[in-house]
């Protein structure tokens, strides 16, 4: 074997001195140049790969296993649906966190067809990876839609959506008001009152079957239980004076209530069915609209014991009041606790009304967008309220995270407030 000098080194491994070796022997360091050229090139398109994936990738990738970053909206694109299931798809999943885009460019991919039946499949466009397939059968083309897109939250962010939930409101119309009850959306909206007098502050019992609100309808404002599968009604207060804001505990065992028979507007906590009343404030001042705790053991209430009226928690159990601090608003009302226990949304009595939140400790508001009346749904992220336009109002969706809203389709008249189901 000959010895490897440096030139031979650069050129590529030793040959045997055998005939065939001998005969390319000359030849072998033009064979080895081009070997190099070959690799380099290989290099360089391997390079330009490499940043083309890069370049691909430069959008960050959604970890379905873990916590999304609410504040952000999530790219995702709709081919193959038509009509009002793609009006339907496209509503739920922009008011719920999603940006919908073109394909190149979104996180995930969702095609599918509602030929007959609503059928989907969700892609991870950047993993290239499916994460869901369904076919929806049974109910409306309207139903089947809202059930992809709640599947599609659910997949995507690990929280379940809100497409399917209703709401009810105060629906007037021609100096007539009612409570009606739709879909989220606004949709398939119906009488859940037909009683031609004044009615107010709906608010449901969690399970989604029954409904309180105030009546007239015996010619004084009582607090009554409408059971809206059987129709049965019942009177749960009525003292002397106003009853009104009808609360009811998250373990549907108590109802937190506003009643004015000593004089000034009191809250009251009372059974479920009105029974064993009793005073937990003692203020000499007007109380409104009480919101629960998720955990049922603190109200929140607005109060005026201050002057202006402002934000207190109070056990309940009993016990004292305690100002929850709203820095950068004054004066607030409309409280609604949300149901991750997080977060208090109100209405900010300033012109226009405004929107906000505050955390539940207290702390600086922040606010959201114009409106009044807000509901949390049980997502913690969107809210259900009242906004005006023109001389109406009409019922809007936000999206407290990304500050998205979506106005509500109504038939006639005005709408207000709206009462998310539990």
């Amino acid at each position: 074997m000959r010895e490897k000098g440096l030139d031979d080194d650069k050129l590529g491994p030793d040959l045997p001195d055998t005939p065939i070796s001998s005969r390319f022997r000359d030849s072998r360091s033009g064979f080895w140049r081009l070997v190099r050229r070959t690799a380099c090139l290989a290099a360089l398109l391997v390079s330009a790969a490499h940043r083309f994936v890069f370049a691909q990738q430069s959008q960050p990738a959604i970890d379905i296993d873990k916590e999304v970053d609410r504040s952000k909206l999530i790219p995702i694109s709709l081919s193959g649906f038509s009509g009002e299931v793609q009006t339907v798809l496209r509503f739920d999943l922009e008011i719920q966190g999603f940006d919908i885009v073109a394909a190149d460019v979104a996180q995930f991919n969702v095609t599918g067809s509602n030929a007959g039946a609503v059928e989907g499949r969700v892609i991870d466009r950047i993993r290239k990876t499916p994460i869901l397939g369904n076919r929806y059968q049974g109910g409306t083309p309207r139903s089947q839609a809202h059930a992809f897109a709640d599947d599609i939250i659910q997949k995507i962010t690990g929280k379940p959506g809100i497409s399917r939930a209703k709401i009810a409101f105060i629906s007037e119309n021609a100096r007539r008001r009612e409570i009606h009850v739709s879909d989220y959306d606004g949709a398939n909206a119906h009488a859940a009152t037909q009683d031609s007098v004044d009615v107010v502050t709906p608010a449901w019992a969690p399970g989604g079957r029954k409904l309180f609100y105030a009546s007239r309808k015996s010619g004084y404002l009582d607090i009554y239980s409408h059971d809206l599968i059987s129709g049965e009604r019942i009177v749960v207060a009525k003292y002397p004076g106003s009853n009104f804001s009808p609360a009811v505990s998250p373990d549907s065992r108590r109802v937190a209530m506003i009643i004015s028979k000593d004089g000034n507007p009191e809250l009251y906590v009372s059974n479920v069915d009105g029974t064993n009343a009793r005073r937990l404030t003692q203020t000499a001042a007007d109380e409104s609209s009480p919101c629960w705790s998720p955990d049922g053991q603190t109200i929140c209430v607005v109060s005026r014991m201050g002057g202006a009226p402002a934000l207190y928690k109070v056990p309940a159990s009993g016990g004292p009041m305690t100002k929850i601090r709203t820095a950068g608003v004054g004066s607030v009302t409309e409280p609604d606790w949300s149901p991750d226990g997080k977060w208090i949304a109100f209405t900010a009595l300033t012109r226009p009304f405004q929107i906000c939140r505050v955390p539940a400790q207290g702390g600086t508001v922040e606010v959201l967008c114009g409106g009044e009346d807000p509901s949390w749904a049980a997502n913690s992220r969107t809210i259900v309220f009242t906004a005006r336009s023109g001389d109406r109002r009409v019922l809007s969706l936000l999206d407290a995270d990304t500050k998205r809203v979506k106005t509500l389709g109504q038939y006639s008249g005005s709408w207000s407030q709206p009462s998310w189901a539990k």
